[in-house]
């Protein structure tokens, strides 16, 4: 590429960033100057800008393959296989993402200095918008903390900050807090929570949400609009985005695992922090309970919740009178009546399909029971004896004794 040459493209990549039409306008100049399709994603894979005139279904690239040395990658993004050079966008050695120009060859000088160039120009557009909703985020956060922790009285009040940004707080909002397990702040987990970030402000934008989010560490927390009267809409509503969330965060993230946890809906905005407050307990209690195959939803826990908030001392005390003794009796016999009579309770006292469960005859699983109501000298038959057993196995595994 000839210095004339090269330098007429400098001048007008300078000039469309001057233009204001952003990232997407750069790269539309970029991709008609080098006759070729471009792409450019953040460090995360989630597409920021393409050339391709697609409405992507997918906002992330998966990379298959790449080859830094001879600038080369190979991707899938929405079902297709694509292949290109690709340059490191940065600044301040910093990896704000890549630039790939797809259909291009190494042995293409010409299109090697336009790519150099342009991922140049792409630093500067990506670190400019940065700036600019770095400093918007922090006046939204602010604001989402005082309603997160209580701090604004009335409800007024909320909504007409909340119209600043083009929130509708007067819709009912419910919060809902996903979480990296075992976070560490400086580390690559750091990384992990950005694409987090970015996997639920996508999807949030799929169910036709604004997204209204606060990073806090290891946490995204998410106020979710909720316009639909219907309590089972509502719920279907609440029960699709976290899937889509978890389920996007399972391949994203993976092997690290990724909790959640579901407030209640509020109609007052100044009521959100009662969601918030629930919405990790109900993360907690998933944790505990080790939920990983459902969505802890406060409103659903029932006697857990109510367990969970109870004096941890009169908990261990009400464990050791309904159970202490038959754990006692398995420690010293080496039995597993505990777990059989688990087992029974979980799949409400159905003997055959208790025992089904536990890899037993029937008749070995009857014995059993008799066996515990002996050592513990119940009535298995009493409603109120089976609650009591149940509400002990809770605190076993919510208080850790």
């Amino acid at each position: 590429m000839q210095f004339k040459e090269l330098s007429g493209f400098q001048q007008e990549l300078l000039i469309e960033l001057s233009s204001g039409r952003g990232l997407q306008g750069l790269i539309d100049k970029i991709s008609t100057y080098c006759r070729k399709p471009i792409i450019v994603m953040n460090s995360s894979t989630r597409v920021l800008a393409s050339s391709l005139k697609i409405q992507p279904e997918e906002e992330f690239i998966e990379i298959l393959e790449s080859n830094q040395e001879k600038n080369r990658m190979s991707l899938i993004w929405n079902d297709q296989k694509l292949e290109g050079l690709v340059f490191p966008v940065e600044s301040n050695n910093l990896k704000l993402g890549s630039l790939l120009i797809l259909d291009a060859c190494p042995t293409e000088d010409f299109i090697i200095e336009i790519g150099k160039q342009a991922a140049l120009s792409c630093a500067v557009e990506i670190v400019k918008q940065n700036e600019l909703l770095l400093f918007e985020q922090q006046y939204k956060e602010a604001f989402i903390y005082e309603l997160l922790y209580g701090n604004i009285e009335y409800n007024q009040d909320i909504i007409s900050q909340g119209e600043i940004w083009g929130w509708n707080l007067e819709y009912p909002h419910g919060v809902i807090v996903f979480e990296l397990e075992e976070y560490e702040q400086y580390s690559s987990d750091f990384q992990l929570v950005k694409i987090l970030l970015d996997i639920v402000s996508i999807k949030l934008g799929k169910i036709g949400r604004k997204p209204i989010l606060l990073r806090k560490k290891g946490e995204i927390v998410v106020l979710l609009t909720i316009e639909e009267a219907n309590l089972q809409e509502r719920r279907t509503l609440i029960e699709m985005f976290v899937k889509k969330v978890m389920n996007k965060a399972e391949e994203k993230v993976a092997p690290r695992i990724v909790r959640v946890g579901v407030g209640r809906i509020y109609d007052n905005p100044n009521e959100i922090f009662r969601s918030y407050q629930e919405a990790k307990v109900a993360l907690e209690l998933g944790r505990l309970l080790n939920m990983r195959l459902t969505i802890p939803c406060f409103g659903d826990l029932g006697l857990a919740r109510i367990l969970y908030n109870h004096d941890y001392q009169e908990l261990q005390d009400f464990y050791q009178e309904t159970l202490g003794d038959l754990e006692k009796y398995d420690k010293e016999q080496g039995s597993e009546l505990l777990n059989s009579l688990e087992k029974y309770l979980l799949h409400r006292c159905e003997l055959k399909t208790a025992a089904d469960a536990l890899f037993l005859h029937p008749n070995t699983l009857r014995y059993r029971l008799k066996k515990i109501e002996e050592i513990l000298s119940i009535d298995l038959n009493e409603f109120d004896i089976k609650l009591n057993l149940m509400a002990a196995f809770k605190i076993k595994y919510l208080k850790k004794v």
